[in-house]
């Protein structure tokens, strides 16, 4: 059977939920005109449609659950006004189990309609996809600093973002030329330029 995790007073879903259904009592009682219980109470444990699969975990990113349960993928990222530069860490931990960060998801950038916070982000080694239209509608992000291990990229993950943007890419040169094709061919502009570093 699965372990599931119990709604705490007022809502609020514990961590050590991440990955599992959770639980809440529900109940009613029929009262009379003085407010009076005239039958007894009936309780019901209901259990939530889905598992909790998201979580946030710091100011500008959530996190959603892989298959494997063993790792997650950036699900959103805020995208205000303010200035910001994104970096995702390598790991995080809910409800004392640690996750490692593999993936960015589709449509991970929030309020791409008018937002312009965004204008740089970073992939450690760790991240080795990122979903379609990840990063779509990004018109300041300038500068995409990519660790090496990307072995896929999704259509339009980088569409509309800034013409003079530049990838700078820390790979080898096979694998160097491995992810620049996978950029490419996922519909980047063609005005951007791309960078080995060592």
């Amino acid at each position: 059977m699965r372990t599931a995790g119990i709604l705490k007073r007022g809502g609020v879903i514990p961590a050590e939920a991440f990955g599992k259904y959770v639980y809440k009592w529900t109940g009613a009682a029929l009262l009379d005109e003085g407010g009076n219980v005239t039958s007894d109470m009936a309780f019901k444990l209901l259990r939530s449609e889905y598992p909790v699969v998201t979580w946030g975990d710091t100011d500008y990113q959530k996190f959603s659950l892989n298959q494997d349960k063993k790792t997650v993928s950036v699900w959103a990222i805020y995208n205000g006004n303010d200035p910001f530069d994104a970096a995702f860490q390598k790991s995080i931990t809910v409800g004392g189990k640690k996750y490692k960060v593999n993936a960015i998801g589709d449509n991970a950038l929030e309020n791409t309609n008018g937002s312009k916070g965004l204008r740089s982000v970073t992939l450690h080694t760790g991240i080795k996809s990122i979903g379609e239209s990840a990063f779509n509608g990004a018109e300041n992000l300038k500068t995409i600093t990519i660790q090496g291990n990307i072995t896929s990229v999704e259509k339009n993950a980088f569409k509309d973002i800034n013409k003079k943007a530049v990838f700078k890419i820390k790979a080898s040169a096979s694998k160097y030329k491995k992810i620049v094709k996978l950029i490419k061919k996922s519909g980047v502009a063609g005005t951007v330029k791309f960078k080995r570093m060592k």
